[in-house]
């Protein structure tokens, strides 16, 4: 199959409950048929975690006796105690997914238990790489201070995620990303569609969002003068950040997949993004707090 001009990470939190703002689920039959067409490719990946109710299991599921190990595993906060949870979370994530290896493990974030835990973190990522129960042990970060800071405390870490939007392009020309990518430490994009509240597939917006209304209608309006959806937009922005070297794309479906790495295998250089940067609230989704209302 074609060479993606990035390499795809599949996000599958929508493969187990409904996610986002939007309450996608993927079917069953499409995510078989996801994961079976990944198998067929040598740049997409999966992404998962025991936060993400029963998904471990149903990849595991479908993975039975089929060579797969391009699967990144996060790991919760709740596990960071001790070098034998840590560890113990880790073996647990495998079994759930018929694995004995995987090609990365990251870190759920830059929490207060990440910082307390420093020493478990670094003993634990040490034996995980020398056990090669992974090829790379990272982090999943929110801002960039919190990888450069990471790279400093954990020098065999060498994968980090952030996010990158288009009503969030603060980390598109940095210099110290770039030169990261450039001495082989692979950065990921998360939250290209934000959850979905990009793409206004929402039934009814949180009152507390509003203000995305209007950068829909910019994101529309740039999208239209490209001749491309605003799905496709967001895709684009993605695919032209040079110091990324995977893009996670989450779906609702089989056949938005496909439409995914379509448009990941078509990325233009010739657009002009002209939308405006959202507050950081909006750009955080920690700070929603929404599960309650």
């Amino acid at each position: 199959m074609s060479s993606l001009g990035k390499e795809l990470v599949i996000g599958t939190a929508n493969f187990g409950l409904p996610y986002g703002v939007g309450q996608t689920q993927v079917s069953d039959s499409d995510i078989q048929r996801i994961i079976f067409d990944a198998i067929g490719r040598d740049d997409v990946f999966l992404e998962t975690g025991p936060s993400y109710f029963g998904v471990e299991e149903k990849i595991g599921e479908v993975l039975q006796g089929r060579d797969f190990n391009r699967i990144i595993i996060k790991v919760p906060p709740s596990a960071y105690g001790t070098v034998q949870s840590f560890m113990s979370s880790v073996d647990q994530s495998l079994s759930r997914l018929n694995r004995e290896v995987v090609f990365a493990i990251l870190l759920h974030g830059t929490t207060d238990a990440f910082k307390k835990h420093c020493k478990v973190i670094e003993e634990a990522t040490k034996e995980i790489l020398v056990s090669q129960v992974a090829e790379r042990v990272g982090i999943s970060c929110y801002e960039e201070n919190e990888v450069l800071t990471a790279i400093e405390t954990f020098p065999d870490m060498s994968i980090f995620q952030l996010p990158e939007n288009l009503v969030d392009r603060r980390k598109i020309n940095s210099l110290e990303l770039q030169r990261m990518h450039e001495k082989g430490f692979m950065l990921q994009v998360r939250s290209v569609f934000l959850q979905g509240l990009l793409l206004g597939n929402q039934k009814r917006l949180p009152p507390e969002l509003t203000e995305i209304n209007r950068l829909r209608i910019e994101i529309e309006r740039n999208a239209s003068l490209n001749e491309l959806t605003s799905r496709e937009l967001c895709i684009q922005y993605a695919a032209g950040i040079t110091w990324a070297s995977q893009i996670i794309l989450g779906a609702e479906s089989y056949q938005q997949y496909l439409e995914n790495i379509e448009t990941l295998n078509n990325a233009r250089k010739d657009i002009s993004y002209q939308i405006s940067q959202a507050s950081d609230f909006v750009v955080d989704p920690r700070m929603w707090n929404l599960s309650n209302k």
